[in-house]
């Protein structure tokens, strides 16, 4: 068996199926202080949770709003 192939010692080329983009919540949640809050809607309720549980672990409170329908508060706690 021939085996032609010429070993290199530069970088190899990046993949194409590699995502190279930063997560978006984690820097988000990440760079809350202790004491701000937003408010979200019901849809995003269960994207937002899973986020924090993982990035805050327990470090956020997420509650209904007090008044408005269908709207959720996620506050920073202290970290």
């Amino acid at each position: 068996m021939n085996l032609n192939f010429k070993i290199k010692e530069a970088p190899a080329p990046r993949s194409i199926y590699v995502h190279d983009h930063e997560n978006t919540w984690r820097n988000f949640m990440l760079n809350m202080k202790t004491g701000q809050w937003f408010e979200l809607p019901e849809k995003y309720k269960n994207r937002v949770q899973a986020a924090a549980a993982a990035y805050l672990k327990g470090k956020y409170s997420l509650y209904k709003h007090p008044q408005k329908r269908e709207v959720y508060v996620f506050l920073r706690l202290n970290k």
